[in-house]
């Protein structure tokens, strides 16, 4: 089994469905330092689908010394902020779709590409890009 990550360059810049892939790989080390940069442990599936009446929560953890931050971008590198009701990034990192009406389906949110980032002060490791489609069904929920 392939896995590919992408390196980075330092910039300033209880739901139903858990989607990962467990990636195991030899921890990179600093020579002379007990420094370690980031590596993915559990990396999201490429493609993630899921419906309004369930919403997802799709996870990302990497090792490292100090211990890596786990943020997610957008296929266009910006961050993927929080969308009050529709989606948000959890201490442990996880991202999360929370389930939706029809009417509050959001092509940006919903249908788009993500990236989990793990990053400390060694460096930074990208996951593949991760295709999020969330399915509509007009009567599978209530708010």
């Amino acid at each position: 089994m392939s896995t590919s990550y992408y390196a980075l360059k330092k910039s300033k810049v209880p739901y139903v469905t858990q989607h990962i892939r467990n990636v195991s790989q030899t921890k990179p080390t600093v020579s002379g330092s007990d420094r370690r940069g980031p590596v993915l442990t559990i990396e999201p599936e490429p493609q993630v689908e899921f419906m309004n009446s369930t919403g997802a929560a799709i996870a990302c953890t990497a090792q490292g010394h100090p211990l890596p931050h786990i943020s997610w971008i957008k296929k266009d590198g910006s961050p993927a902020h929080d969308v009050e009701g529709l989606r948000h990034v959890r201490a442990d990192g996880t991202l999360v779709f929370a389930p939706f009406r029809a009417e509050d389906y959001r092509q940006d949110v919903h249908a788009a590409v993500y990236r989990c980032v793990a990053r400390n002060v060694v460096g930074a490791v990208a996951s593949r890009d991760v295709n999020i489609r969330a399915g509509r069904k007009s009567d599978a929920y209530e708010a």
